[in-house]
C-alpha cells in the first residue's frame, strides 16, 4: 500500500491516462474539452486515519480528493477510488506544470475566478486534514499520457498526551487553523479562523493533530467543546511544514467552569432541614 508519510521527504506519484468517470465540481473551471487523468499512488486500500505512532504515517482512503490546477486556475479534481486518483478536469494549458492539492477534505471556499481557496481544519475529531501539494516534472501536452510529480505536506503531524475530565473532544485555542492557497503562484498563506480552535477527539491518551506552520506557541489555552472544563496546555514549539513531532504535548482539561463558591452534592436551604443539589 502507498502511504503519505508525515516525517518522509516525499512520496512519488505517476500520472497515467485511464477510462475514468467525470468529477462534476461547481468549484472548478469547467468550460473547455475535457481529459481524464490518473494519479497512480499505488495498490490497495487504507484509511488515510489510522495514524501508526512510532512511523506517523498515515495513508489514503477511498473518497479522498485532490484538486488540480493549471496556469493559476484550478480545473477540477480527481478522486481516491483504493488505487489511485482519477477524475476528468477542464484540458489544461499546454507548456504549464499541472499543478495537484490535497486539501485534507476539507470542503474549500473558492474565490469567484477559481484562482484561489482557503481551507479551515479546526475539525480534527474523526479525520486528520493533511494539507499536501505538488507540481508535475513535466510539462502537459496533448497527448502525453504519463506525469511524475513529489507530493510534500504543507502541514506537520503532532501528538498530544490529554488527560481530560470531560466526556467531550479537546479544544487547543490560538493555532493557526486556515489555510489559504494561491493557484497563481502556487503559495500558502496560514492563519486564524475565530479562536484558532483545533478540535481533538474525545477522552485521555495519545492524540494526534495536524498542525499549520507557525511560531511557538506557549501557555496555549485548552477546553473541552462543551464548555464545561478548563485546562492548560504545554509549550507548542515553532511548527514547519512537513514536521513530525512525536514527543508529546501534555494537555490537562481537569478544571470545572461553574459560578464562585459551588458545593458539590446537598445542602439544607433553610430551618426546616430541606436539601437540594
Amino acid at each position: 500500500m502507498k502511504k503519505l508519510g508525515m516525517f518522509a521527504l516525499a512520496f512519488a506519484l505517476v500520472l497515467g491516462l485511464t477510462q475514468c468517470k467525470k468529477e462534476d465540481t461547481a468549484t472548478s473551471n469547467n468550460e473547455g474539452p475535457k481529459v481524464p487523468i490518473t494519479l497512480n499512488v499505488g495498490g490497495g486500500n487504507g484509511s488515510r486515519v489510522a495514524v501508526e505512532g512510532s512511523t506517523g504515517v498515515v495513508t489514503f482512503e477511498s473518497g479522498d480528493v485532490l484538486y488540480v490546477a493549471s496556469n493559476g486556475t484550478c480545473v477540477g479534481t480527481l478522486t481516491y477510488n483504493g488505487e489511485n486518483f482519477a477524475g476528468e478536469v477542464t484540458e489544461p494549458t499546454e507548456g504549464e506544470k499541472l499543478q495537484f492539492y490535497f486539501l485534507g477534505n476539507k470542503t474549500p471556499e473558492f474565490n469567484t475566478d477559481n484562482t484561489g481557496c482557503s481551507v479551515v481544519i479546526t475539525d480534527q475529531t474523526e479525520h486528520l486534514p493533511v494539507i499536501s501539494y505538488a507540481p508535475s516534472r513535466e510539462n502537459y501536452q496533448v497527448g502525453l499520457t504519463a506525469y511524475n510529480a513529489t507530493l510534500l505536506n504543507k502541514c506537520a503531524l503532532v501528538k498530544f498526551d490529554v488527560t481530560t475530565a470531560s466526556d467531550a473532544a479537546t479544544c487547543i485555542l490560538g493555532m493557526n487553523n486556515k489555510v489559504t492557497v494561491s493557484f497563481a503562484d502556487n503559495s500558502f498563506e496560514y492563519g486564524q479562523d475565530g479562536e484558532g480552535v483545533i478540535t481533538l477527539a474525545a477522552g485521555s491518551g495519545e492524540k494526534w493533530a495536524i498542525l499549520l506552520p507557525q511560531d511557538e506557541v506557549a501557555n496555549a489555552e485548552a477546553a473541552s467543546e462543551d464548555g464545561n472544563y478548563t485546562g492548560t496546555c504545554g509549550t507548542i514549539p515553532a511548527i514547519a511544514d512537513n514536521d513530525y513531532l512525536t514527543e508529546g504535548i501534555a494537555v490537562a482539561i481537569e478544571t470545572p467552569n461553574g459560578p464562585q463558591g459551588i458545593i458539590d452534592g446537598a445542602f439544607t436551604i433553610n430551618a426546616s432541614g430541606d436539601q437540594v443539589y
